[in-house]
């Protein structure tokens, strides 16, 4: 069974991860891993290709390389090991490091936690400049609890926040003039070509996937709102933080070259956009 730490499963990084994983770590040559590869998997992948992923790995301390042969670096073991025991204990939101390549919530709520957790035990910025990005289709209409409100007031403090909204509706335009309250700078009318929600926070990259459904339903929703005294539309907006019908996965990038150029380039889509 392949571990999906670097996703898609079949990813040529995922195959010689996972190759390394079941050699107990006594080491393997680029020879060998091609073999298992190629013996397990199906899969034909080059010296030259496989050199290079490993040579990768080792610039993130993943692995470390003895006499020609290539082992996990134990500490990576570890904190993997971590995060993965974290996640499985539902009482406690788990702990993002480096090494995290992918995570997934059955909720919002949890998924919340989990960005709020690791933002402000500052895991997530992984040293980078305080600057924080962040380019939605609609902005999620929820009671803003004690915890997230704390949070607004917190990072607004110390970073620079930046949040791209598509959606002109109702909705978005309310809760970006209250976002602004806080210091944030907001920009409407900003089109997402991406299935999915793209943010940058310092030296990450995070993409939020939560699937067509979800989006749909809250294009549509949002649409149907156009009294902000609509108690029912309050209510049904508050009960999808706990709604399993859609959950939400976490992939992330910590390539410095993809992450400045990625903010880059949403810091240009900003332009004439502010409101």
């Amino acid at each position: 069974m392949i571990m999906n730490i670097f996703p898609p499963k079949k990813s040529l990084k995922n195959l010689v991860i996972n190759v390394l994983l079941v050699s107990n770590n006594n080491g393997l040559s680029v020879i060998d891993i091609r073999k298992e590869i190629k013996n397990k998997e199906g899969v034909s992948i080059t010296y030259q290709g496989i050199n290079k992923i490993l040579t990768t790995f080792r610039e993130e301390n993943i692995v470390t390389k003895e006499n020609n042969n290539w082992k996990i670096n134990k500490e990576w073991i570890d904190n993997t090991i971590s995060v993965l025991n974290s996640y499985k204990n539902q009482e406690k939101t788990p702990v993002y490091n480096k090494e995290l390549r992918k995570i997934s919530f059955p909720t919002m709520s949890k998924a919340l936690d989990f960005i709020i957790t690791n933002i402000e035990n500052d895991k997530l910025r992984n040293g980078g400049e305080r600057i924080f990005i962040t380019h939605v289709k609609n902005i999620g209409f929820f009671r803003v609890e004690k915890n997230q409100m704390n949070f607004l007031r917190t990072i607004a403090k110390n970073t620079e926040v930046h949040v791209l909204m598509e959606g002109k509706n109702l909705i978005n335009r309310l809760v970006g003039k209250y976002f602004k309250t806080f210091g944030f700078n907001v920009y409407m009318g900003v089109p997402r070509t991406t299935n999915y929600t793209s943010t940058v926070y310092g030296n990450t990259i995070y993409h939020t996937y939560s699937g067509t459904e979800l989006t749909d339903y809250l294009t549509k929703k949002y649409s149907q709102i156009k009294n902000i005294t609509n108690k029912e539309a309050i209510e049904l907006f508050s009960s999808l933080k706990d709604d399993k019908r859609f959950s939400i996965k976490f992939t992330f990038e910590t390539d410095r070259e993809i992450v400045e150029s990625t903010k880059n380039f949403l810091l240009e889509l900003t332009k004439g956009k502010k409101i």
